[in-house]
């Protein structure tokens, strides 16, 4: 990216002065851009955020917009909107009031104030709620509302910590969708916190995977989702099959499997010697009843158990004591029998290989 919009250069950051909750960071975000921070708790995504807002500081490491440091200015200065999971809203003020609450802190005239809290409120669709105190709102209409507070002064930046967490699953897909638009037509450049695989997939342009308080992998979610750089990053984004083996010829792109299966690649994504141990990657959706080509691996497995999720059928195997998950489609429970051994295939454009 050669000339970023918001540029992180090599944060760090310790609490105690042993351990490092943020291990050399460096990352480049463009103008627009929608970046999810995804991670397991401690992972240093959060505290990424934090020092972007100004409410950490770095040990060492610069941290920029359109060129112009932010790691030098206290956080009022930094022109950044923020959402947190905790709505922090005014419960004695009225909406609009709760929405202008910026604005005055910048000396905006009453007027003016309301005009454009307003507007922000219409964006969310809430303009018919402004005299109503947020104790007379929902958690979905409360987040609404401290969205339209951070955008209402309009930010260089909008940060968001976790903010759909306190939602029940139906209002939490709804709000993403919602976000997502509203970030796409002002144009404003965009993070975003969560743990949530499925979410960074609606949301994001890019996804920065964060582990041990270094970012493991950053790629569109379809990439790292297909292709992780590691087994963590596998693991982590996405249900996930592995089967342990060792690279027979790079040359060859065949991998020799524990099971007892050589098989011929159509691509490596990283480098790799000979003899080393490998894991294969292969997602659920990719073990199939039935082939695709005279190609396809046969396993011979034998099926446990069976978890019906509605709209799909969770197939729990074993491959010689290797657990295998396979998703099938409802209209396949009658070929599946618990206690019974099943034969499923896997094309060899759906295994993914990376360092054990």
């Amino acid at each position: 990216m050669s000339d970023p919009y918001l540029r992180l250069e090599s944060l760090r950051k310790s609490y105690d002065g042993v351990t490092m909750a943020v291990d050399t960071i460096s990352l480049d975000v463009a103008k627009g851009e929608f970046v999810t921070f995804v991670g397991p708790s401690g992972s240093g995504k959060t505290s990424t955020l934090m020092m972007i807002a100004g409410f950490e500081q770095p040990n060492s490491g610069k941290i920029s917009i359109r060129g112009t440091a932010l790691d030098v200015l206290p956080p009022y200065k930094r022109n950044i909107g923020m959402v947190f999971q905790n709505y922090a809203l005014f419960p004695h003020m009225t909406i609009l009031k709760n929405v202008g609450f910026p604005l005055k802190m910048r000396g905006v005239d009453s007027g003016e104030r309301d005009k454009k809290a307003a507007a922000a409120l219409d964006m969310v669709g809430l303009n018919a709620f402004m005299s109503r105190r947020p104790r007379e709102m929902s958690g979905g209409q409360q987040q609404r509302v401290a969205l339209a507070r951070a955008l209402v002064f309009e930010p260089d930046l909008l940060l968001l910590d976790e903010p759909l967490g306190a939602l029940d699953k139906n209002l939490r897909e709804q709000m993403q969708l919602e976000i997502v638009n509203l970030q796409k037509s002002l144009g404003i450049t965009a993070i975003y916190v969560t743990h949530d695989q499925s979410e960074a997939m609606t949301l994001s342009d890019r996804v920065a995977v964060f582990n041990n308080g270094k970012i493991e992998q950053i790629d569109t979610p379809l990439n790292v989702y297909r292709t992780p750089s590691s087994l963590f990053v596998a693991e982590f984004f996405g249900d996930c099959n592995v089967l342990s083996g060792k690279m027979v010829s790079t040359r060859e792109r065949a991998v020799g499997l524990d099971c007892g299966m050589t098989v011929a690649l159509e691509r490596l994504g990283q480098s790799f010697q000979d003899g080393e141990k490998v894991s294969a990657i292969i997602r659920p959706e990719d073990v199939r009843l039935a082939p695709k080509s005279a190609k396809d691996l046969s396993l011979q497995l034998h099926l446990n158990h069976l978890i019906d999720y509605g709209s799909y059928i969770l197939a729990l195997c074993n491959l010689d004591q290797v657990p295998v998950r396979i998703r099938c489609e409802k209209y396949q429970r009658d070929l599946l029998e618990p206690g019974k051994d099943i034969k499923a295939f896997i094309a060899p454009e759906d295994i993914w290989i990376v360092s054990k």
